[in-house]
């Protein structure tokens, strides 16, 4: 075998290797937030983690110019404390507020003022909204450690970080967080930062996964049978007010402001999400056959040319 027939076999082989190993590019529905005041609610329930958790999300925006919350659990219409949010800075950086039961807030990896943290490092690669799909996820351990990923990867990593309040009974949000400076008005905690945008697969867990769990389902999906997960909602149902939680903790969710149709209900679309790919069911066997086939028949036929031209030429 010469050279050139070794190096053809290689090709041949790559080839193979990359159409296998590509995940098929579909499209799924996702929600599309407007800015203005769509978002999606989940009613309180005490399975919402407070000190330790881990909060993902896959979105696609432009930078929106304003504050905009992907997940939040915002400030309770009674302690007005919030316990954690994260969010899109007007500039379209990632950014992340805790808040104690003193009412005190603390952003990472910068400041509210936009200076950086003391007590974060690494902070690079933080701009997220340049109209394209990334996956969003930040994870705080009981120690204070908090780690922000985008694309499976760590951005950030800030020590010691302010405990988030457990004097806190508001509903979790997507797309919008809950607050006011002072007193809500009505004693109701109004809806702000409105995130324009798509957003899919939202998910909470419990603890702080590890970079390997990150990766995973970076690269993989949500695994809904995680027995860490407290809430996921994929948001493949197309249409209607219902988001269901895959979860099986029972933390259902509903478009707009209230479970019926309303002006705040995001809209239905059908996008190419990365979560579509992690989540697309494998192709059938008959189809990867043929293209098995029909790679080894372009392989075989061409060694068997090069063949015939040695053949030939020495002749």
């Amino acid at each position: 075998m010469n050279r050139l027939q070794c190096r053809l076999i290689e090709a041949c082989i790559f080839s193979l290797g990359f159409i296998l190993g590509v995940p098929q590019s579909q499209a799924c529905d996702v929600l599309e937030f407007d800015g203005a005041n769509d978002r999606v609610v989940v009613p309180y329930d005490d399975s919402f983690p407070i000190e330790t958790f881990t909060l993902a999300a896959w979105i696609k925006l432009a930078p929106p110019g304003h504050r905009s919350a992907v997940i939040a659990h915002g400030e309770d219409d009674n302690s007005f404390n919030l316990s954690w949010q994260i969010y899109i800075n007007p500039d379209g950086t990632f950014q992340i507020m805790l808040e104690n039961q003193n009412e005190q807030n603390f952003t990472y990896p910068l400041t509210f003022a936009g200076e950086p943290q003391a007590t974060c490092a690494n902070a690079q690669g933080l701009l997220v909204a340049d109209d394209q799909w990334h996956h969003v996820a930040v994870t705080r351990a009981l120690s204070g450690e908090l780690v922000m990923y985008i694309d499976g990867v760590s951005r950030a990593v800030c020590e010691q970080t302010g405990v988030p309040s457990s004097n806190n009974f508001q509903r979790l949000s997507i797309g919008c967080t809950y607050g006011t400076i002072g007193p809500p008005p009505g004693g109701v905690e109004p809806p702000i930062w409105f995130f324009p945008g798509l957003i899919d697969d939202p998910a909470v867990w419990n603890t702080a996964l590890t970079p390997f769990d990150l990766q995973q389902v970076y690269d993989n999906g949500v695994d809904s049978g995680d027995q860490r997960l407290i809430g996921y909602w994929k948001f493949d149902e197309g249409s209607g007010q219902t988001v269901e939680d895959l979860s099986g903790v029972g933390n259902h969710g509903f478009l707009g402001s209230e479970p019926t149709s309303d002006a705040a209900d995001p809209l239905w679309v059908s996008a190419e999400s990365p979560a579509c790919a992690s989540s697309a069911p494998i192709p059938a066997a008959s189809g990867w056959a043929l293209v098995v086939l029909v790679l080894g028949f372009c392989c075989v036929g061409t060694l068997v040319l090069l063949d015939a031209r040695f053949v030939l030429s020495a002749a």
